[in-house]
């Protein structure tokens, strides 16, 4: 499931709005047959960022880049893929809303997020939430066999419904309604995660209104939090940055969401177009390629390094309780220290 930014145009000419050379909302990918790319080494490595590199790939339009922040995990337990609160949402309020102009905004790119990758189509702001139809980062929720939770909160009117899908390979849909106006909480389990699943909440409203009371009011996603059962020696992929490519490289020159991590990964998907009618340009078909193997870069260096090399040759310690130390050797102390898929405990003097 992909964004395919310059191609997907969506036409909204019944809602009065026209169609523009917008970024198109994520959906579902169909089954594919094909390889995965070849990534290649990183270049141009520097303290803040880096370009990710991978083999041209034949009757590609375009390709999606995404860079994680890998941890190895040190103890089995629930742990938080993404969490997110929309504090840095700077307009409107619940009694008079911001709109933007454009159906479909970047909540990211705007610096509204703590973490990348949210977007919204026909969104609804009020200062520390969004409305409409918002859509998160790509996610890898593999582990557990793709079980994970999503704990969200919604700030809105008694009576409201809203729903949030989990789309993966497949997709997940549960619906709930507001108990209360003002915050509401919710927790959902979904179990389709794959490497690269997104969730979508959606604001349906006053579902019975008919004296139109409500045709003004609107549910805010207020804050939210994925949880996964990850076990030790698990590596978690905390989503980074996520980025279209015309070629076969992409520079991430700066990566505001790192938040100080040194050591990334990166992969790649071929994104195929087949346009069915010369004269219509909304007559096509997308296919998706499965992702390269991550390739691993460190910033600060002049390498990157193999799928394996890193792995091998960077220790990960861990308190005993299993909260991540870093790389370098921490105070003194015993650690959980973790080489490749080798650990055990060491006594730092």
């Amino acid at each position: 499931m992909k964004k395919i930014y310059t191609i997907l145009l969506i036409s909204l000419l019944s809602g009065g709005v026209a169609a523009s050379a917008a970024p198109a909302m994520k959906s579902l990918k169909k089954a594919s047959s094909l390889q995965a790319p070849v990534a290649l080494p990183a270049t141009d490595v520097t303290v803040d960022g880096f370009t990710a590199n991978w083999q041209s790939y034949p009757g590609a339009e375009s390709y999606t880049v995404l860079v994680y922040e890998p941890t190895q995990i040190a103890a089995d337990g629930e742990y938080a893929i993404i969490e997110e609160n929309f504090n840095l949402v700077s307009k409107g309020t619940m009694a008079e809303p911001y709109f933007p102009d454009d159906a479909y905004i970047s909540l990211s790119d705007l610096g509204w997020t703590y973490t990348p990758d949210w977007s919204g189509f026909y969104p609804v702001f009020s200062r520390g939430m969004v409305s409409g139809i918002v859509q998160s980062p790509y996610l890898d929720l593999v582990h557990d066999g793709g079980k994970f939770t999503v704990t969200f909160g919604v700030t809105g009117y008694s009576g409201a419904t809203v729903k949030l899908t989990s789309c993966g390979d497949t997709k997940e849909v549960q619906e709930f309604k507001l108990i209360e106006s003002g915050y509401n909480e919710f927790t959902a389990t979904f179990t389709n995660g794959t490497h690269d699943t997104y969730l979508e909440y959606v604001d349906f409203g006053i579902l019975d209104d008919p004296d139109n009371l409500y045709s003004n009011c609107y549910d805010y996603l207020d804050d939210i939090v994925v949880t996964q059962y990850l076990e030790a020696g698990e590596v978690a992929l905390r989503i980074v940055d996520c980025k279209e490519a015309f070629t076969n490289s992409q520079e991430f020159a700066t990566l505001p969401y790192r938040y100080g991590a040194t050591r990334l990964a990166y992969d790649v998907q071929a994104n195929i177009v087949t346009f069915n009618d010369p004269d219509d340009p909304w007559d096509y078909d997308v296919e998706w390629s499965p992702y390269s193997e991550l390739q691993y870069v460190t910033l600060g260096t002049d390498g990157i390094t193999d799928v394996e090399t890193p792995a091998e040759t960077v220790p990960d310690y861990y308190t005993l309780q299993g909260v991540y130390v870093g790389h370098e050797a921490p105070a003194p102390g015993l650690y959980v220290v973790r080489r490749g898929d080798k650990t055990s405990k060491e006594l730092v003097k």
